[in-house]
């Protein structure tokens, strides 16, 4: 029998999705995956519902009139598929290379396979919703498609946990020559019995044991390596997306400045139209000038103001222009100071690591100032070296 405390691996709990898991109990195998949980005993296998059931239809009634179209019923065929596919596994006569294999380890196969085929085929399904949203986004970059990357990360972020579970439980196996003993029943009936004399090393029923182990574990090796393959691809469809959410925030990012930058431009212009219309407003004062018979004081006044206006726009845009270039010649300046002082640099922090304190702008400073190598450097100098070390933007060094 089962004891009540492992009912919750083949149970479960819907709202608490649990972790994939191995585990053997009185020549027992409970293996809890994401699409199968079965009960595998040396000639029987008891398969239940997973967290997430495949749910799908045999091939002859998809063109029958009469479709399945209840879940529990869809839900059914699936399992008497999946039941009828491993009995069929088990009825197969087995070849040279399995022979030695028994019922249950070949049960064991036949559930490990099923979850990789389970992972690669969501996997690959991912893959192409991925890659169509990521040309969609290529070609029109805007909020609403960025928002859907939240749920396909979180899509993401769910199948790379359940794989990495699945990839820790075979480990686990793994990593201990008990468990897969264990994996193995010991005292199975098909093992060849003891005939040797006690002078041989390894009689023949351990190295029928032997054998069943290792091939045991190269069974674990392989699915093992088929999960990761599924990882490694959920990985860098993840980091793709990562990428891609960079690159469009910086190309959000660009064109946020080259708002700034027009609209800057516009206040220039404003000021400089604005400068053109001082003189107006004197004009317009009820006081008499001597420049109201003048027949040419109405054109010098519009080429004075126009020519005012200009000058005022031009020396605007300079001296924008100006502080940019002083401002980056400054900072490729400081840069530089930095470069040459980053052996000194490495042995500060080194400092500042062993203290193990938060450390603020103005203390950065002070240390800074204090130390012999690096008390000449300018301000724009320490205010770049804390910019380029603060990861958090938070004005503290952790």
């Amino acid at each position: 029998g089962i004891h009540p405390r492992d009912m919750d691996l083949l149970v479960g709990n819907f709202f608490i999705p649990k972790r994939s898991t191995i585990a053997m109990r009185k020549e027992k195998v409970l293996i809890r995956m994401e699409n199968v949980r079965a009960l595998v005993c040396r000639r029987h296998c008891f398969l239940f519902d997973a967290h997430h059931p495949r749910k799908g239809l045999q091939k002859s009634q998809l063109h029958s009139p009469k479709m399945c179209v209840s879940r529990q019923e869809a839900m059914q065929k699936a399992r008497e598929a999946f039941a009828l596919s491993m009995a069929e596994y088990a009825k197969e006569n087995p070849s040279s290379l399995q022979e030695s294999i028994p019922f249950h380890v070949r049960m064991i196969e036949c559930v490990l396979e099923e979850t990789c085929n389970f992972f690669h085929q969501k996997v690959e399904r991912l893959k192409i919703v991925v890659e169509k949203i990521l040309e969609d986004l290529t070609n029109d970059v805007n909020m609403g498609g960025l928002q859907r990357l939240l749920p396909l990360k979180r899509v993401l972020t769910e199948v790379e946990h359940d794989i990495s579970d699945t990839h820790e439980a075979l480990e686990q196996v793994l990593e201990s020559d008990d468990a897969l003993m264990d994996l193995c029943l010991q005292g199975l009936d098909n093992l060849t019995t003891c005939s040797g004399t006690g002078s041989q090393h390894f009689t023949e029923q351990d190295q029928d044991r032997d054998k069943l182990r290792r091939a045991a574990a190269d069974i674990m090796l392989t699915y093992q390596r088929q999960v990761d393959d599924a990882g490694g691809v959920v990985e860098e469809l993840r980091k793709g997306i990562e990428s891609a959410q960079e690159v469009w925030e910086l190309t959000l990012d660009t064109t946020r400045n080259k708002i700034i930058r027009m609209n800057l431009f516009i206040s220039m212009a404003a000021l400089s139209l604005t400068s053109a219309t001082i003189p107006a407003g004197f004009f317009g004062m009820n006081l008499v000038s001597g420049l109201e018979s003048s027949h040419n004081a109405f054109y010098i006044v519009i080429g004075a103001t126009s020519a005012s206006s200009i000058f005022v726009g031009l020396g605007l845009v300079f001296m924008f222009r100006k502080f940019l270039d002083k401002r980056r010649a400054k900072d490729l300046a400081a840069l530089q100071d930095l470069l040459s002082h980053i052996d000194d640099i490495d042995d500060i922090f080194q400092v500042l690591t062993s203290k193990g304190a938060v450390i603020s702008q103005e203390e950065f400073k002070k240390f800074i100032r204090t130390h012999p190598s690096t008390e000449s450097m300018q301000e724009r100098e320490i205010d770049l070296m804390f910019r380029m070390f603060d990861n958090n933007h938070n004005g503290q060094l952790e």
